[in-house]
This record gives C-alpha cells, structure tokens and sequence, in this order.
C-alpha cells in the first residue's frame, strides 16, 4: 500500500494546430485563454483563484489531478474564476482544460509555488490508548503469540468543505501511515511526510484507526476515528504546544500528536 497519498498534478502542454481554412474568418475560429493566478504564492489551504478570460464563451472549465479524475465547473461565459486550494507546500504543477461554446479545447499545465504561511506540521502520533488494544484481533493464532495483536494503520482527512481533486480520488484521504504489525510500535515519525494543516483556513482533520488484515482494509476493520481540532489562536491553548493530548473516553482513545508551528 502507499504509504502517502498525496497526488502530483502532471499533465502535458497541447498545442492546437489551426484549421484548414473553411471560409470561417480567423478571428472567429480561434479559441484563446488567458490565465492568471489570484495569488502568486499561496500558502497551505489557503483559497485562492485562477481568473480566466476566453475571447469564446467557456462551456467547461476543469482542474486535474489523476486520471481520471478531474472537477469541472460549466461557466457558461468568457470570464471565470475558478476556485483553488492546495494542501501540500512546494511548487506544483496543475493541470487544466479548457472547452469553448464550440469544442475546441486547450489544455494548459502550470506552475505555482505553495508556501507554509503559518502552517502547522504534525511530526508525529502516538497512539497512549485505543480500544482493544493488546487483545486479539487473529483469533486464529495462541493467545501467547503477538501476531494475534492488531496491525495498526491510520488514516487522516482533510474535509476541506469544497472539491480539492488532489484529495478527491482518494475521498479526502490526506495522509496513510506505516503499517505498524502486532502493535510493535504506538509511534508514527511524520516528520519528513510534508504533512501541514494550516489553522487559519481549516482548523481540524479526522483521524482513523485501523486494523490491517492481510492487505485488506475492511469497514468493520475500523477501530475507531475522531475529530481533531488545531487552532492557532493563543485563546485556545494559551500557547503554542508542541504535543496536544487527544482524550475520547467515549470511544476509549487517547493520542498524543506532535507538532511544530512556524
């Protein structure tokens, strides 16, 4: 399984080769977009916008990710501004579609830098508590035996409130962990996993737990999830803590989760 699902959005330049001349005047058989970033250097889900103009009416306009997926807005009209955020920093490559009134279609990549802002990184989780732990999951193997205990896998997700197609072929799945077998470790190092959720935009994922079983990740497998709320503001914490203790009594799970502010 892959250990990040985080989408790169990579697409190629295609070139429209003019028409053969069918009497139509140039001016009127030519399809042509102007795009134009709102934001030069958007930070971490911050929502920004890519303000199109067409000399023909806009019947489609859509944003990839991975084939095939892909979001698409009907404008209906020469001018648009399509609707962006992204969750990962570091320049990214986007890719776009164009379709006219006519259905001539321009396809365009490009490139734009994400910054951190005032991000917060999670470093890392630490599992203190979940329900069941340390009891068997593998019937099939002796009680004295650890492969009877869960292999643990978690999940995060980022419910943006609106469509990211980076985060859309994967139902909003942000990140996946390493699969930690027999519950040999309640630790997960995120530190080098490029993971950011930036409080001033979107204050809070959901964490889900999971017992792996033979590569399968079955819906009565779930352990548990919950939400977890980050703020930024000093009225929250008073500071800015390193480690936030998550305390669920009611699903019987306690986490520690690891973070460094900018």
């Amino acid at each position: 399984m892959k250990k990040n699902i985080l989408f790169s959005c990579i697409c190629s330049l295609f070139i429209a080769c003019e028409k053969e001349d069918d009497g139509i005047p140039e001016s009127e058989n030519n399809f042509e977009v102007t795009t134009n970033f709102s934001i030069s250097e958007p930070t971490i889900d911050e929502d920004f916008t890519l303000d199109i103009e067409s000399n023909k009416a806009l019947q489609e306009v859509t944003w990839f990710a991975e084939e095939p997926e892909g979001l698409t807005h009907y404008p209906e009209s020469e001018n648009f501004q399509l609707p962006l955020a992204l969750v990962t920093k570091g320049n990214r490559n986007l890719s776009f579609q164009f379709v006219c009134e006519d259905g001539d279609t321009i396809n365009r990549s490009l490139n734009i830098e994400v910054v951190r802002g005032n991000a917060v990184q999670i470093e890392g989780i630490e599992l203190i508590e979940f329900d069941r732990m340390g009891e068997t999951w593998d019937p099939q193997y002796n009680e004295d035996d650890p492969a009877r205990l869960a292999d643990l896998i978690f999940a995060l997700q980022k419910p943006m409130g609106k469509d990211i197609p980076e985060l859309m072929a994967s139902k909003n799945i942000w990140h996946f962990s390493e699969i930690h077998k027999n519950e040999e470790s309640l630790f997960w190092d995120l530190s080098e996993n490029n993971i950011y959720i930036n409080p001033e935009y979107q204050n809070s994922f959901q964490f889900h737990l999971a017992d792996w079983d033979e590569g399968e990740l079955e819906e009565d497998n779930l352990l548990q999830h919950a939400n977890v709320k980050v703020y930024y503001t000093h009225e929250s914490y008073g500071e800015q803590p390193e480690v936030i203790n998550i305390k669920r009594e009611d699903i019987n799970l306690e986490m520690n989760i690891h973070l460094n502010w900018p």
